[in-house]
């Protein structure tokens, strides 16, 4: 089977970001089929060398990708992004419109944009089409506010509806996803999958004692209680709740916000620790992923971070969907965890006991939240107990086996 991935933001484990594409690529390519990534160069490492031309093509661990040279960043503003959105659509799409010898085309958004290269791929080649949901367009973008025009909603939504339909299989990567999608698109229960993005395994092959060692001593950790966010720093990952724990931390001097990521919001938290006169939070930078699993090993509980409500007050659909990539790193790591946001996660929390759910607004329970867990070791050592035991069941591995007996059923 030669399969066509399509994955705007393909990120090898050599730089930050999520590594799921890399991971399911790499298990088709063991399973013995051929994979083709298209991808835009920003997220490729830079061991890869890349040319000037618009499209390049290069192989990366057994994964031939072309990388469309379109530059993108989170701390881009949203016109420079949708122009980013477009132009990677468009030069993708363009390459597609060749015929070639795919057998399946499996796209994962986000962007939403995504899925018009897949579909001249699907159309050209009159092959299947399997949708990968990420986020869920336009309902999560009209929630924050990002637009508000009716007749662009309207259009977003007619579609999705049409890539809904198109699409010969859709995979979400939540069970409440799924259930919106299924629900608003009238989506044949069959045609769905929820695929997790899970935890992968591999990446604990890259502990290393000594860097640790290294690490609590550049960040001055001895002795210290660490509370740990390693994530992207963007508007949805509510970076106020963790500016507010902080403030309400400050007089401990034996506990320390650690902070690993980067993103368009970086720049106003710095700000804000200045104007404020925080001195418990370090800020990092960001870490490969190979890397980032011995900055996670230095967290006492890590923070699961997203915005809640909107502006307007009303429960925003990413927080009760989200299962994001920093989750599925804290519970591979055994980390008890601290949750700002109710939904599925906490459903999870509810049923493995692994953490705590913590309301930003009351400031007297973070505090006693966290103190209690700081003062119980015990406590946090069976919720580290059953936070591996989560991972376990959303082990990486596992559920790309699913992903290719999807692919492969398709295929028949």
């Amino acid at each position: 089977m030669n399969v066509l991935y399509l994955h705007q933001y393909f990120t090898t484990p050599e730089i930050s970001g999520g590594t799921r594409s890399y991971t399911f690529a790499k298990k088709l390519i063991e399973k013995g089929h051929k994979v083709t990534m298209v991808t835009s160069s920003r997220r490729i490492g830079k061991k890869y060398s890349l040319g000037d031309k618009k499209i390049n093509f290069i192989n990366i661990d057994g994964i031939d990708v072309v990388s469309i040279n379109v530059s993108y960043s989170q701390n881009m503003s949203y016109i420079k992004r949708i122009i980013s959105f477009i132009l990677f659509m468009v030069y993708s799409s363009l390459y597609l419109m060749k015929k070639r010898d795919y057998d399946i085309v499996f796209a994962t958004s986000t962007p939403l944009s995504i899925a018009i290269p897949a579909l001249v791929a699907k159309f050209r080649n009159k092959i299947p089409f399997v949708f990968e949901v990420r986020d869920l367009w336009p309902e999560y973008i009209e929630d924050f506010g990002i637009v508000k025009n009716r007749v662009i909603i309207k259009i977003l939504e007619k579609f999705c509806s049409f890539v809904y339909k198109k699409a010969d299989h859709i995979v979400a990567i939540s069970n409440s996803m799924a259930n919106r999608v299924k629900i608003k698109y009238n989506i044949n229960s069959n045609k769905l999958s929820v695929l997790p993005i899970g935890s992968w395994k591999y990446l604990k092959n890259g502990l290393d004692e000594d860097k640790i060692n290294i690490y609590i001593e550049k960040f001055d950790l001895k002795d210290k209680f660490v509370i740990g966010y390693a994530g992207t720093l963007g508007f949805t990952n509510n970076i106020d709740s963790i500016i507010k724990m902080a403030k309400v931390l400050n007089n401990y001097v034996d506990i320390v916000i650690l902070i690993a990521g980067d993103g368009k919001e970086r720049n106003r938290m710095e700000k804000e620790i200045k104007d404020k006169q925080l001195t418990n939070i370090k800020l990092v930078g960001k870490y490969s992923q190979f890397e980032v699993v011995n900055i996670i090993e230095l967290f006492d509980i890590a923070y699961q971070s997203e915005l809640e409500f909107n502006k307007e007050g009303k429960k925003l659909m990413n927080g009760e969907d989200a299962l994001p990539n920093k989750f599925f790193d804290y519970i591979l790591m055994g980390k008890p965890m601290l949750i700002n946001t109710t939904g599925e996660i906490t459903s999870l929390m509810e049923e493995y006991k692994f953490g705590f759910y913590i309301n930003d607004k009351d400031e007297e329970k973070i505090k006693e939240t966290i103190l209690k867990l700081k003062n119980n070791k015990e406590l946090r050592k069976t919720m580290s107990e059953n936070s591996l035991k989560l991972s376990e069941k959303f082990d990486r591995d596992q559920i790309a086996k699913k992903l290719i007996y999807i692919l492969e059923g398709e295929m028949k």
